[in-house]
């Protein structure tokens, strides 16, 4: 994947990455922050990923967006919180 097809993919597809994965947190900065790693994830397999059509390369782009917003809410349920008055009843 060239340069310019990088920039293609951004331009055409950040918008739907970035609805997908605010449909399941409802965050806008970690919406943000998922479309962000995705688009780096396609910058670093560049050299080896060779969609073979532009439905291939949504199609890839939708899956990473779901394990990167999966990965987030799995990170999130590891930290279990606590709330204040309870500390304070220690």
């Amino acid at each position: 994947m060239t340069s310019q097809e990088f920039e293609r993919a951004v331009d055409i597809y950040a918008d739907d990455v970035y609805r997908i994965a605010y449909g399941s947190t409802r965050c806008r900065e970690d919406s943000e922050d998922i479309t962000q790693d995705v688009f780096a994830k396609l910058w670093q397999v560049r050299d080896r990923f060779v969609p073979e059509s532009d439905d291939h390369l949504k199609y890839w782009l939708i899956r990473v967006t779901i394990n990167r917003t999966n990965s987030l809410w799995r990170s999130l349920t590891r930290h279990s919180t606590v709330a204040l008055w309870k500390i304070s009843e220690r």
